[in-house]
């Protein structure tokens, strides 16, 4: 809507309403009209020419001289399409009867609602201006809606420490007030069920890590000079999964030297296309290049197998994954 849309006149019902509001009366608005007729004479207008939709009030805010209301529409109240040409807001005295308090019509930037009937689905929230000059005692009357919050509930529900009451126990939290005995501690270690980690070391607490998320560690890098030998085992500490493995250069085949490298995963490991598929799964010093074993991986060194994992002065980098 467009803000001129917003801003209706008093009529002449409204300046009266407002004039006693000032000596002591009370001004109550009540709600929203909306229609498409064409009025003769706005001033003394005592209802919409053409009445289409009434709308109550959500929320008002009072402000200097005038006061904020909102409303909110949703187009299955909506029985005949319409173009809102008239806005009218109605108020009540202290004498309980409802009067056309300000009006304003307009034809430019007119607001479209759409019937049920359309397929249409509108939701709308809107807020006019009413002056109110200084009177004291104005209240509206307020309906419940399932609109969209107010920025000022938002602000207020945001400022709120805890607005939707969660306690410790909603997130497994220990409570504020909780506290630990020497008697849970056993072996300078506190237990998962007191809270602690169950583990005396950062070792530990990443194996049970894994173990329980099926967490990958870190892999590790190295390297080594090899030695000539058959079968030779590079001692990791543990059991990779996988092993990435090439010579100095980064090379896992080249036209000269063969097979200095390859990739082992689990039990499949790798061998010089002279062997067969048999010797990547099961060791075989003529023709395989690496395979994973306990503790580590196995290399190897076949010259006319074109074997080079492990020949005698040349250097391999690996990564290990865990």
């Amino acid at each position: 809507m467009s803000d001129n849309y917003l801003i209706p006149a008093l009529t002449d019902e409204g300046i009266s309403m407002l004039i006693r509001a000032m000596d002591g009366d009370s001004i109550k608005f009540t709600k929203f009209a909306f229609g498409d007729g064409v009025p003769n004479n706005v001033a003394s207008m005592t209802g919409l020419a053409n009445l289409k939709l009434e709308i109550g009030i959500t929320d008002f805010e009072k402000k200097d001289g005038y006061l904020l209301l909102t409303g909110y529409c949703n187009s299955t109240d909506i029985e005949e399409s319409f173009y809102a040409k008239e806005l009218g807001v109605y108020a009540k005295d202290s004498n309980d009867i409802e009067k056309l308090y300000a009006y304003r019509y307009t034809e430019i930037d007119v607001d479209f609602f759409p019937a049920i009937s359309t397929g249409r689905n509108l939701e709308i929230s809107f807020s006019v201006v009413v002056q109110i000059g200084n009177a004291e005692n104005v209240s509206a009357v307020l309906v419940e809606s399932d609109a969209f919050v107010s920025k000022k509930d938002f602000q207020n529900h945001v400022d709120d420490k805890n607005p939707h009451n969660t306690t410790a126990e909603d997130i497994g939290a220990s409570p504020k007030n909780h506290k630990h005995t020497a008697s849970d501690i056993t072996g300078g270690i506190l237990p998962v069920t007191r809270g602690g980690t169950g583990v005396s070391s950062y070792q530990a607490l990443a194996n049970n890590l894994r173990n329980q998320g099926n967490i990958s560690l870190a892999p590790v890098f190295g390297t080594y000079k090899g030695d000539g030998t058959q079968g030779r085992v590079i001692n990791l500490g543990f059991t990779p999964k996988a092993v990435i493995l090439t010579d100095a250069y980064g090379n896992i085949h080249d036209d000269i030297n063969g097979y200095p490298g390859g990739i082992a995963i689990g039990n499949a490991g790798c061998c010089s296309q002279r062997g067969s598929m048999n010797d990547a799964l099961t060791w075989n010093n003529q023709y395989t290049t690496l395979m994973i074993v306990s503790g580590g991986f196995k290399v190897n060194y076949y010259a006319s197998n074109k074997v080079f994992s492990n020949m005698s002065g040349r250097h391999y980098r690996y990564i290990a994954f865990r």
